[in-house]
């Protein structure tokens, strides 16, 4: 298995009743898979991530620099209005410090773990050992995002079914439209084996 603004983003506290808010802090124990010392390490991590509730339709703001991690729910990265990138639970997202035309849409309601560039470089002072895991994170926000490229290279037969299997609950999500321009495929195919 491959693995991590425009509108005003609305914040909430508090814990949401649905199950999805229920599973504890997904960011923790990701990290906990990615880097186990972390904990000891680098201690004032927690102090620097901001947890995010968003509905359905709202934005981020993607400053540069920024590193999302989607502990919930479903965001669709788009390049004026043409889909790049989805990412579901467990799939970070850094946003480039060069200037970008992207923006990140929540698909559904989400919970976004969210770090901005100022609290990457405090910690970077701190705990020189936060690169390390700054490294194997970029390594997992490369292979979130050499999906597409391996979907892509499938025949246009297996890209739905690929695609499915990754990213199923966004075909619920999108218009079959989006879903066609982002696996590269014409409206009149994606109709027939759809």
């Amino acid at each position: 298995m491959l693995l991590f603004g425009f509108l005003p983003i609305n914040l909430r506290s508090g814990s949401l009743t649905n199950d999805l808010w229920d599973m504890g802090n997904t960011f923790e124990l990701f990290l906990d898979t990615v880097y186990a010392p972390w904990r000891r390490e680098i201690p004032d991590l927690p102090n620097h991530i901001e947890r995010l509730e968003i509905d359905s339709g709202e934005h981020l703001p993607c400053l540069p620099g920024d590193i999302y991690f989607v502990g919930g729910g479903t965001l669709g990265k788009y390049e004026r209005k043409r889909p790049i990138r989805y990412a579901a639970q467990e799939e970070l997202i850094f946003v480039p410090l060069e200037r970008h035309r992207f923006r990140l849409l929540a698909l559904e309601s989400s919970l976004v773990y969210f770090m901005d560039r100022k609290g990457l470089y405090e910690l970077s002072i701190r705990y020189p050992t936060h690169i390390i895991l700054y490294d194997l994170l970029r390594e997992r926000h490369q292979q979130d995002i050499a999906f597409r490229e391996y979907l892509l290279a499938l025949d246009k037969r297996d890209r739905l079914e690929a695609f499915r299997q990754r990213y199923g609950n966004v075909l619920n999500l999108v218009p079959r439209t989006e879903i066609a321009s982002f696996l590269c495929l014409s409206r009149e195919y994606l109709r027939q084996i759809f």
